[in-house]
């Protein structure tokens, strides 16, 4: 809310004295910067098409094409894909992975080893007894001893072909 009155006069030269600044903006400083944007703007664009022109004339359609030559510097490195081929290999080596991975396969024939698919050989892998060290099995103790209290120990059942 201005606690200043409508009908009060402003003294300037009083305010000017106080260091109250009562400049304002020049419009035509503004006007001048702005109409100078638009000048070199407009000729920098000019000035980029005519050097694209200008190289358009000596290296464009009709000029003669050289044959690219790759130097490598070591004869001995392989070379390398682009993007293109690397996508392209990736997906038949993904391809021709998944096909080994999921699907049955003779590896040697004179011996009987075959391949078969990796779920497969993970559950009968799993089911097998001699896949690593087996854990002696527990049961779970009733609830109460016949004492009334409880019991908090698990105690291993032997199972007669374990470690």
């Amino acid at each position: 809310m201005s606690t200043k009155k409508s009908d009060e006069v402003v003294d300037y030269d009083e305010l000017k004295q106080m260091g109250y600044d009562r400049r304002d903006v020049s419009l035509g400083s503004f006007n001048k910067m702005i109409i100078w944007f638009y000048v070199f703007t407009t000729a920098g664009v000019i000035a980029a098409y005519g050097f694209y022109v200008l190289l358009d004339r000596f290296f464009g359609a009709d000029a003669e094409r050289k044959p690219v030559s790759v130097k490598r510097l070591n004869p001995d490195a392989p070379i390398l894909q682009t993007n293109v081929t690397a996508l392209t290999d990736i997906e038949v080596m993904r391809k021709a992975e998944d096909a080994k991975l999921k699907g049955y396969q003779w590896v040697d024939v004179p011996t009987g080893t075959v391949r078969i698919p990796i779920d497969q050989a993970m559950q009968k892998l799993a089911a097998s007894e001699s896949f690593g060290p087996q854990a002696p099995r527990v049961t779970p103790p009733p609830a109460t001893s016949s004492a009334g209290t409880a019991v908090t120990e698990l105690v291993p059942v032997p199972d007669g072909g374990g470690n």
